[in-house]
């Protein structure tokens, strides 16, 4: 339990750092380049993340849980492959959005630049050095804020602020690199060298193309309030929304961080896929249950206040908000527990298409209710697409946990 404490905090810590990042750029391209920088800027990470999401194939994943004698390169050349498409496919939604193009390509390059990366450190990860890939990733985070807010200071660019930003990416990829020849060559999916046949590496293709598709769905859902308002509302309403979105975002990526860590533990990975374990390893995950839900609780009563008084701190270019219209992001925050232990269970058994079927779920719930207030647009009304997604995906994993251990018995 100890160890996959320190695995989940080094993580989270890393991921926090990675979003904290993200959320002080946007600030920072407000003050120093001008609201419609920061606007665009939320705008093009709205637009990226789903496209990068099927590009990633949850490839690292797959890497941590999948029992094949397949090397890292296999993961390598497969992930290649899907961000040359994404950057493809970004350069379309550029153009017929017409979205500045040079901004969207920038951020697509840095996406890709993290996302080896990431998948440079997962065997690290996976030889038990959580904290070499933490450091990797925070460092980089930082590195990335202080460098993109001085070329935002000395050049009032946010296209520079981004070229800028991809050359950390790079140094930092270089540093993965030295980090997996260092720490991740000898892992429990081989010694680095391809030895299963052709058809067992269509198989994690086939599998990450699943895992991806799912992910893709969820990140496209929750980014429907920024498309919904950057079509009909103001800047200003783009920047208020999307300040207050970071905080049940922040909350997804330390939960996530805390997936991995159970990835990386065999023995609660074990546990998950035998729910008739010992007495100890029950009271453990009730424990860990329990204290996930207090987590969201206690942001969740804090939320409100904290985010109505940033808003109105951090100035006039950002919309005024009342005390109620922030609720349903409140809400969302509390049941997002139970979406990410889902989730979880869903990732450590495999079962992607049951993933992809709650996404998909909650993506038309989010439709649905974007299709009846589309003609209001406003914070309360963004609020409750985001509300509304995410509130259907944990009924759907109700629904599937019922239905297994119904099946089990």
């Amino acid at each position: 339990m100890s160890k996959l404490k320190s695995s989940a905090a080094w993580l989270s810590v890393a991921g926090f750092l990675r979003i904290g990042t993200q959320f002080l750029i946007l600030l920072s391209a407000v003050q120093l380049v001008g609201p419609q920088a920061g606007a665009a800027y939320a705008i093009a990470i709205a637009i990226t993340s789903p496209i990068f999401a099927l590009a990633d194939l949850s490839l690292r994943n797959i890497f941590l849980t999948y029992r094949l004698d397949l090397g890292i390169s296999t993961y390598v050349i497969i992930r290649l492959i899907a961000l040359f498409t994404a950057g493809v496919i970004a350069l379309v939604v550029g153009v017929l959005t017409n979205f500045p193009l040079l901004l969207l390509m920038l951020l697509a390059a840095v996406r890709s630049a993290d996302s080896l990366a990431d998948l440079a450190l997962t065997p690290v990860l996976k030889n038990g050095h959580v904290e070499r890939s933490a450091f990797n990733i925070g460092a980089n985070a930082l590195t990335t804020l202080v460098v993109t807010a001085i070329a935002m200071f000395l050049t009032s660019s946010l296209e520079a602020a981004l070229g800028a930003s991809l050359l950390v990416s790079i140094a930092f990829l270089i540093l993965a690199l030295r980090d997996f020849y260092s720490f991740g060559r000898v892992t429990e999916a081989g010694d680095g060298r391809q030895s299963h046949p052709f058809r067992e590496t269509v198989g994690v293709a086939l599998s990450g193309l699943k895992t991806g598709t799912a992910y893709t769905v969820y990140s496209f859902a929750i980014q429907l309030p920024i498309y919904y308002l950057g079509a009909n509302g103001t800047d200003a309403e783009v920047l208020t929304y999307t300040v207050l979105a970071y905080a049940p975002t922040g909350l997804q990526i330390i939960y996530a961080s805390i997936t991995q860590a159970v990835l990386v533990n065999r023995g609660w990975r074990d546990a998950i896929l035998q729910p008739s374990s010992t007495e100890e390893i029950a009271r453990k995950k009730r424990k860990f249950w329990v204290s996930l839900l207090s987590a969201s609780a206690i942001v969740s009563a804090l939320f409100l206040p904290a985010t109505v008084y940033l808003v109105e701190f951090l100035g006039r270019a950002y919309a005024p908000i009342e005390w109620w219209e922030p609720l349903p992001i409140a809400a969302a925050i509390f049941i997002l527990p139970f979406a990410s232990v889902n989730s979880m269970r869903m990732m450590v058994q495999n079962s992607y298409g049951q993933l992809l079927a709650i996404n998909l779920s909650g993506l038309i719930a989010g439709l649905f209710v974007l299709w009846l207030i589309y003609d209001t647009p406003s914070i309360l009304s963004a609020a409750l697409v985001l509300f509304s997604t995410l509130f259907c995906r944990v009924f759907g994993g109700w629904l599937v946990a019922a239905r297994s251990e119904r099946s089990e018995e």
